[in-house]
């Protein structure tokens, strides 16, 4: 199989964790108490189990802690303050490694502040100590809870302790709570200072084998993240010689894209300057190319996995990334083969990251050959998340974020890197934010998962993690998969597709260009276009071109007159190509209808201008805010801000970012020569039009592009005298594209229309209503310059559509557009329909939930009321004209009113960013290039769901 543009799919189908079954041993004689979980993360670090935590913002000093007094060990990120990474490394590394700290306070500290930090630390008693550390009273919450929280501890904490020193058995420790009836052990060390408190939780994990994962000198083991970013001045090698002093025994490098050319310069540099010894893990990548790059680079372990984390929505936003059985699997390849071809006695390793949703999942990684699992979602929502807790409906929750997120990223960029723009969020991100239900302690957690591993290792009658991988072959099978059937690149559905990364030397989305053509007169800088409905007109259509794109105007009811949709046209023409129009008021106009206003247009301000319909000399500004609980009914008058910012047209937006910055505001008004708005500059401006690179669509007169749909019914031969009148005024009036919007592209009398249309119009023409290779044939061949792919009438799946109007066009030379028909729900969609041939993916559906829909005035939803009634209408039937009913059972009287989601900004900047990460990932820094060297492979149906985030439960089940 293979795309259009002749490109092969990859042959193999890439599998996920729950493809495949493990089988038991038919003999079993192994018990799970007596198994060992060791294993290798790196060559110099043992971990006692197969767990790593990953470098996520919840991962902090008390997580890493607690992991590696498991066994296991934790990744710190590196979204925080040096000094802040620093205070954790220390923490970890002064920790004692047997027994973990509980609460502590001085007698003279009140019962409040106990309960408040139990309630923070969710430990259930707290330890009262003197100047010197050492116990002198305990009081658990069952205790707290029944005294005023004025009430010193001193007064009401037991103070006949049983203390017990730091070298005692867990046995002795066992019998002691039971004999004396408590749950809670002090535990001072040999100068009578407290190092910690036993519990029965820390009793069963001991009872289990679960011990301290250490370094040679018997401390806890760390490890701490590092992009390639200099953080507060310092530079990265520095950075890791800072991490290295302070005791870190592993640095991860890690980037979301492994895979480009200056992260494995900067692993080979990072290795040269730290010597031969220190270990480095590095990543993340998703194949044996990707992970044989890292390890020439100088790391001892990859780390793997693009796209299956909890929170991660990179597959959503992008189609990259290789179902993660697969990719471990491909990348333990790797490490195979660089180890039998360097020096004998090193060990390299794969690190699986992501996508662990049970221990069925650790045990299939580890059987494919990686010797540990990275784990972040899961225990996102653990009592030791460094993520604060918010009550809901009588529920602890965990709010927290994906490290692709766009809170994560306004964190880094702000915070972290100290960038200095001022600019407005929008939906880019690759990593998904929420709530998460408090689920206990991670001791729980892990509990769970070694213990389920050690099961299956039992099963298999495996000792050991070495002896239970040399195994594999007779114990994992591949469960059966329907994607191998499939012959025909038509056949599949976008679902069974994933773009596979591969080695670039794109450095950046940024720079990506995505323009693209539909005929030799109509060029767009980006290729989304929005296509012709009820509520896409004005706004949208000027919003599309102005972010580089096009949209189609059209007419709102059926029998609206052709003078509203040329004024439409000319509304869209006469526009600024480069500001946004801010809503404008006079200083006589209520508040209430201001506020209005301004929430239908989605804007944060009005410009109070001199008279709105004859001079719109800025006058004065009001903010959202400045109006807000005023009463509705009282004038502007003195409540707008009259000591206005105003700048020129053509400013440099640089220039209007520090004048922002400096005067403390979010609005600047552009004013022409004559003094007079032409539209406003805000941070939303800066961040569309510098960071990512956004310009506006023009024709040669540098006006804005709008194009101009109309109308086809089944009695097109009566109608094609009015078209033709109709198309050749909307082209004088100023349209770039002429759409024969039609649910049916086949007819002989549609043909007929393109081909006198073509013979009268010198803008390109659009047909619509074909699915088919053959249909698109007839389009081209009858003076279509464009093919609208999509028909909902004529039921040809989504994919096979486009591929096969895709291969007519590049036969004729000619363009489609995709029309999604509901079927364009995520960024990948798109991608994979640019990929299979469109030229431009067509929108509708998608852009209904915005501001700017002009059907809409309401934020909200309610059920759709049905009429069935029958509806009277006049209707020319041949040359005679009857009075005749609608038969449509069921038509809906008013429809439903949607929930603004936000602005057609928010949906272009998210599909184009989405599209943009999907071109570095394929070394593409244009369409044409991406569309060209994009591997494309098959997935099973559960790689598909691998990549929907599955860690934000109530999110998910709001939307259920």
């Amino acid at each position: 199989m293979q795309t259009p543009f002749a490109i092969p799919m990859l042959a193999d189908v890439a599998y996920t964790y729950n493809d495949y079954l493990i089988l038991p041993s038919p003999q079993q004689h192994i018990e799970a108490r007596t198994i060992s979980t060791q294993t290798q993360l790196t060559d110099t670090i043992t971990l006692n189990i197969p767990i790593v935590g990953a470098n996520m913002g919840h991962l902090g000093g008390r997580m890493a802690e607690k992991l590696a007094q498991l066994g296991g060990i934790g990744i710190l990120s590196q979204d925080f303050r040096l000094e802040e990474i620093l205070q954790r490394i220390r923490r970890v590394k002064e920790a004692n490694p047997y027994f973990y700290m509980p609460i502590m306070l001085s007698p003279n500290d009140h019962v409040a502040d106990a309960l408040s930090l139990m309630q923070k630390r969710y430990f259930d008693c707290v330890i009262a100590i003197d100047n010197k550390t050492s116990p002198v009273g305990l009081a658990t919450e069952k205790d707290l809870l029944k005294l005023p929280g004025w009430e010193q501890l001193r007064n009401v904490m037991r103070q006949d302790l049983v203390i017990v020193p730091d070298t005692i058995s867990t046995e002795e420790a066992s019998k002691i709570m039971l004999e004396r009836q408590i749950h809670h052990l002090p535990v001072v060390n040999g100068e009578q200072k407290l190092v910690g408190c036993l519990t029965p939780l820390d009793v069963i994990l001991r009872l289990h084998g679960y011990r301290p994962a250490l370094d040679k000198n018997g401390r806890l083991l760390i490890g701490v993240a590092m992009g390639m970013k200099a953080k507060e001045d310092i530079a990265t090698v520095d950075l890791a010689h800072k991490y290295l002093s302070a005791g870190v025994d592993v640095l991860v490098l890690d980037v979301a894209n492994g895979y480009l050319s200056t992260f494995v310069q900067f692993v080979e540099n990072i290795r040269r300057e730290l010597g031969a010894e220190i270990a480095i893990i590095a990543g993340n990548v998703a194949d044996y190319a990707g992970a044989m790059r890292l390890l020439e680079a100088g790391c001892n372990t990859v780390k793997v996995g693009i796209g299956p984390g909890g929170a991660c929505t990179t597959r959503q936003e992008t189609g990259v990334g290789v179902p993660q059985a697969s990719a471990v699997q491909d990348a333990v390849k790797a490490t195979t083969q660089f180890g039998k071809n360097t020096a004998k006695g090193r060990l390299y390793q794969i690190l699986a990251d992501g996508g662990i949703r049970s221990h069925h999942d650790v045990a299939v990684a580890i059987l494919l050959g990686a010797p540990a699992v990275m784990i972040g979602s899961m225990f996102a929502g653990t009592y030791e998340s460094a993520f604060e807790t918010d009550m809901v409906n009588g529920e602890m929750f965990k709010r927290w974020r994906g490290n692709a997120s766009s809170s994560a990223a306004t964190y880094r960029r702000q915070e972290i890197y100290g960038e200095k723009y001022i600019t407005e969020e929008l939906e880019h991100s690759e990593g998904a934010d929420g709530l998460v239900r408090v689920t206990g302690s991670i001791a729980n957690k892990v509990f769970q998962l070694i213990e389920g591993l050690k099961s299956y290792m039992a099963r298999s009658n495996s000792p050991d993690i070495k002896t239970f991988q040399s195994k594999r072959a007779q114990i994992l099978r591949l469960k059966k998969s329907e994607t191998t059937a499939y012959t025909h690149l038509s056949q599949l559905k976008f679902a069974n597709l994933y773009i596979k990364p591969q080695p670039s030397q794109v450095v950046s989305r940024k720079i990506v260009q995505l323009d693209t053509a539909l005929s030799a007169d109509c060029a767009l800088h980006i290729p989304y276009v929005a296509l012709p409905a009820d509520f896409v007109q004005k706004k949208i259509c000027t919003i599309m071109a102005q972010l580089g794109g096009i949209g189609f105007v059209s007419r709102k009811k059926p029998q609206e007159d052709i003078g509203r949709l040329i004024e439409r046209v000319t509304k869209v023409k006469s526009c600024h190509s480069y500001y946004f129009f801010p809503s404008i008021q006079e200083k006589t106009e209520e508040v209430g209808k201001t506020l209005d206003f301004l929430h239908e247009n989605a804007f944060s301000c009005a410009i109070i201008v001199q008279d709105v319909k004859n001079d719109w000399t800025p006058i004065g500004i009001a903010t959202y805010g400045d109006l807000a609980g005023y009463p509705r009914t009282e004038p502007l008058g003195d409540l707008v801000k009259t000591n206005i910012v105003t700048v020129p047209e053509g400013v440099d937006l640089y220039k209007a970012s520090a004048i922002m910055l400096q005067k403390g505001i979010h609005h600047l008004p552009v004013v022409n020569l004559q003094g007079k708005l032409v539209g406003c500059i805000t941070p939303r401006d800066v961040t569309l039009r510098v960071f990512y690179r956004l310009v506006p669509n023009t024709d040669k007169n540098g006006r804005l592009r709008v194009g101009a749909a109309l109308s086809v019914g089944e009695n097109v031969s009566q109608e094609m005298e009015r078209v033709c009148h109709e198309a050749m005024s909307l082209q004088k009036a100023g349209s770039d594209l002429i759409l024969l919007d039609s649910d049916n592209g086949y007819s002989i009398e549609y043909l007929r229309l393109l081909q006198q249309l073509r013979g009268q119009l010198a803008c390109p023409l659009v047909a619509a209503g074909i699915s088919t290779y053959e249909g698109a044939i007839a389009a081209f061949a009858s003076g279509a310059d464009i093919v609208k792919v999509g028909s909902q009438s004529i039921k040809v799946p989504y994919a096979e559509a486009v591929y096969e109007c895709a291969r007519a066009a590049l036969l004729h030379g000619k363009k489609i557009i995709s029309d999604d028909y509901g079927d364009l729900e995520y960024p990948r969609d798109a991608n994979f329909s640019l990929l299979l041939g469109a030229n431009a993916v067509g929108m509708r559906g998608i852009l209904a939930p915005t501001y700017e829909n002009s059907l809409q005035s309401a934020a909200a939803v309610h059920a759709t009321a049905y009429d069935t009634r029958h509806k009277w209408s006049k209707k020319m039937i041949g040359e005679r004209e009857y009075l005749v009913a609608d038969l449509d059972a069921g038509n809906p009287m008013s429809k439903p009113v949607l929930k603004v989601e936000g602005s057609v900004v928010n949906v272009i900047v998210r599909f184009l960013n989405g599209l943009r990460s999907s071109c570095t990932y394929s070394n593409a820094a244009t369409l044409e290039e991406y569309q060209h060297r994009a591997q494309i492979g098959m997935q099973s149906p559960a790689g598909y769901w691998e990549g929907m985030p599955h860690a934000f439960l109530v999110q998910r089940e709001e939307k259920s």
